[in-house]
């Protein structure tokens, strides 16, 4: 039975000394989460023991958990331009206080000083890269490490073969994950997306939240149980999930898009405008950003601006669904019955998959029940 950090602390009155005392108490403050009880402890302690690795390592994770990663920076940034000692673990939790605050140059920086690379950093340094879309990089990070036998090596390693399309690696790595750790986050991860490409929604629905009971604002999820909903055809219920994860992954286009969907899908053309728009800043090589905008310009009544977009999206990419359905409501438009219903029967049979998570078959199906928007 443990004994609390209230408790811990009326022994210590007694034995100010006694180091197991204060490991025993700064674990249970850890383990009830009170990093501000744990910093106003620790400042009670004498400078010769904070000096100590151990309880540097202790503060700077109180620090973490209590909102101040902005003092870890600065803190390990200053003993770096001092040539102090800074031991890996000390650098590690540097690098999780930057990645916290989005500033990945740093976190990376911090890896660079680690002399005798660690897990904890390894995969964090992995991670960022992977985060950054330098797959290449994160891979061989794991790959060349002596940690890839790890669970949590294993699981992100099947995250990135995932996003490069090697679907049979992907299984193979987080079916090694799962059977070390039936936990493992990346992997279940993996499984619902798995599961979400092949069409087996409710499969997918349930890996889905399993790992959002873990990590409830993981963005990939979020827009995995989005995409779910719109499968069951429930758009009103999908748009705030979808717009949940943009929140936590604005970088992903694939999301952006779908919430767009929503809203024209909903009739709200206006608001589907500014989804498309942002879809094309993020990223204009995307064909299926351009022919989203394209359809929401159409029912707009931009039919000028409608036909410039699709354009874009076809000469980036000829099987663009987006691109196609906006090209027959166009024709439709212009009394090209025969063509647009040939059009848009071509929209229905093609399956589509592209590397982002964007269901295009989701948004097919949604169209192809009657769930399409009226042109005003």
């Amino acid at each position: 039975m443990s004994i609390s950090a209230e408790a811990l602390y009326k022994f210590w009155l007694n034995d100010k000394e006694n180091q197991h005392i204060i490991q025993g108490l700064l674990q249970s403050y850890a383990q009830e989460t009170s990093p501000h009880l744990a910093l106003d402890f620790i400042e009670q302690l004498p400078a010769e023991l904070c000096q100590q690795t151990w309880l540097i390592c202790y503060k700077l994770q109180f620090q973490i958990q209590a909102g101040l990663s902005a003092d870890v920076v600065k803190n390990v940034n200053e003993k770096l331009a001092a040539a102090a000692d800074i031991d890996a673990m000390q650098l590690y939790l540097a690098m999780l206080a930057a990645h916290i605050l989005r500033d990945s140059e740093q976190a990376l920086a911090f890896y660079q000083h680690i002399q005798e690379p660690i897990a904890e950093a390894v995969l964090l340094a992995a991670r960022i890269h992977y985060l950054k879309t330098d797959r290449q990089i994160a891979a061989q990070m794991l790959d060349q490490s002596e940690f890839m036998h790890l669970p949590a090596a294993l699981g992100l390693r099947a995250m990135i073969a995932l996003d490069d399309e090697a679907e049979a690696l992907a299984l193979s790595l987080a079916n090694e994950a799962l059977a070390k750790d039936p936990q493992q986050f990346d992997s279940l991860v993996v499984y619902a997306c798995l599961a979400n490409y092949q069409q087996r929604y409710g499969e997918s629905a349930h890996f889905v939240n399993l790992a959002l009971s873990k990590m409830p604002e993981q963005g990939r999820l979020l827009s995995l149980k989005g995409q779910y909903l719109l499968q069951q055809g429930d758009v009103q219920g999908a748009l705030p999930v979808l717009q949940h994860a943009t929140r936590n992954m604005p970088e992903h286009t694939g999301t952006v898009l779908l919430v767009g969907w929503c809203h024209l899908l909903m009739g709200d053309y206006a608001q589907a405008k500014v989804q498309f728009e942002q879809a094309c800043e993020q990223d204009r090589s995307f064909a299926d950003s351009h022919g989203s905008l394209a359809a929401a310009l159409f029912y707009l009544g931009d039919l000028a601006g409608a036909k410039k977009a699709a354009l874009v999206a076809k000469r980036l990419d000829p099987s663009s669904f987006s691109a196609a359905y906006a090209e027959a409501l166009l024709l439709e438009q212009a009394g090209e019955n025969e063509l647009a219903a040939s059009k848009i029967q071509q929209v229905y049979a093609t399956q589509h998959y592209n590397g982002q998570g964007t269901n295009w078959d989701v948004i097919q199906r949604a169209i192809s029940e009657g769930k399409k928007p009226n042109a005003s």
